[in-house]
């Protein structure tokens, strides 16, 4: 084969595995039920997902705030002490967890929901 095709092969599978990776680790999952862990130890348990529900609460841990709502769209963190804000960013809770690593906080699904694939190593 000539060389312009493997080039052309090649750039065809980083496209795909980029659209793939894109994919998986945009999706969100929404209902279930997600725990809320400070410093390590489960706090709560919230059912997300609920049609109409909306609930918010405050986690504090060693002089750190982090405001937790939970609505139909599912699980985030509104607000927060730390200085990057970075855990906000994160927006809702989707397949990987939302950590607060300041606030040592951290919401991750609880139903055996688990992303298959490790996007991360490659």
């Amino acid at each position: 084969m000539k060389t312009h095709y493997w080039i052309l092969i090649l750039a065809i599978a980083a496209i795909a595995g980029t659209l793939l990776s894109v994919f998986l680790l945009s999706r969100q999952h929404i209902g279930g039920v997600a725990g809320v862990y400070s410093d390590g130890e489960l706090v709560c348990t919230v059912n997300v997902g609920d049609p109409g529900e909306f609930r918010e609460f405050t986690i504090s841990h060693s002089g750190g705030v982090n405001v937790v709502v939970v609505d139909q769209n599912g699980i985030m963190i509104e607000s927060a002490s730390c200085p990057d804000g970075v855990c906000i960013m994160q927006g809702y809770l989707g397949a990987a967890p939302i950590v607060c690593l300041p606030n040592r906080l951290l919401i991750k699904w609880l139903d055996g929901y688990e992303n298959p694939y490790d996007a991360v190593a490659g």
